[in-house]
């Protein structure tokens, strides 16, 4: 048993041997990347909404993008794990590669709870808060590419803004259409329930991806 825990140990070490050269950086845009195809593939199941067609068929290709996002949260973690030396403190890459990974997480969420609500139509609402949605992650890999050299950059912040913007339109959006949905008696409970429920998630979305430029802001104050 001795030698096994011992083997296994050696096994462990091997796996996680950094990489030469690794950037962290670049994993980032990927991750970033990959919210924009989540974001894209809801903002087009809903403009072309049917639910037992396009969701049926679409619910696999945003699991693929989700498993994408996550196999590159354990690279990263494998390679922090075993770095000794990183561009920028290992908390501040944990915390970033959790809080993109978030985002790609709550897109996905999304998407299921529409398939599992047996959603029959789309409010034309949602619609626009996908719109915002993909807006923002096309925002937040433009954020990502800046702070690839953010100790130089003097757009980031820019960046950033922009991204606080589309969440507050989005924050805008949100007051107007649960004042609309509960102000719509011809709904039964059933659909206020869900409605409200969804639109809280689409709205988590876009504050998961504004939080995250907010962290890749903070980061940069803390090198300067």
């Amino acid at each position: 048993m001795g030698q096994d825990t011992k083997e296994t140990k050696k096994n462990k070490k091997k796996t996680r041997k950094p990489k030469k050269n690794y950037n962290y950086f670049k994993a980032f845009e990927k991750m970033t990347r990959y919210t924009v195809q989540a974001a894209a593939l809801l903002e087009d199941a809903t403009t072309n909404y049917n639910l037992d067609v396009v969701f049926e068929d679409k619910l696999d290709d945003i699991r693929r993008v989700e498993h994408k996002c996550d196999e590159v949260v354990y690279e990263i973690m494998d390679q922090i794990v075993a770095e000794f030396l990183p561009p920028i403190d290992q908390e501040d890459i944990i915390s970033l590669t959790y809080a993109l990974d978030d985002v790609t997480d709550a897109i996905e969420d999304v998407f299921t709870c529409i398939y599992m609500f047996h959603v029959d139509h789309l409010r034309s609402n949602a619609v626009e808060f996908t719109r915002i949605l993909l807006q923002s992650t096309e925002g937040l890999e433009e954020a990502a590419k800046e702070f690839s050299h953010f100790k130089k950059s003097k757009h980031l912040k820019d960046k950033v803004m922009a991204v606080s913007d589309l969440e507050k339109e989005a924050d805008k959006l949100f007051v107007r259409a649960t004042h609309e949905l509960f102000g719509d008696s011809s709904l039964d409970l059933r659909e206020v329930i869900i409605w409200k429920d969804l639109y809280e998630r689409l709205e988590n979305c876009c504050d998961a991806a504004e939080m995250v430029t907010k962290l890749m802001e903070k980061i940069q104050l803390k090198n300067l």
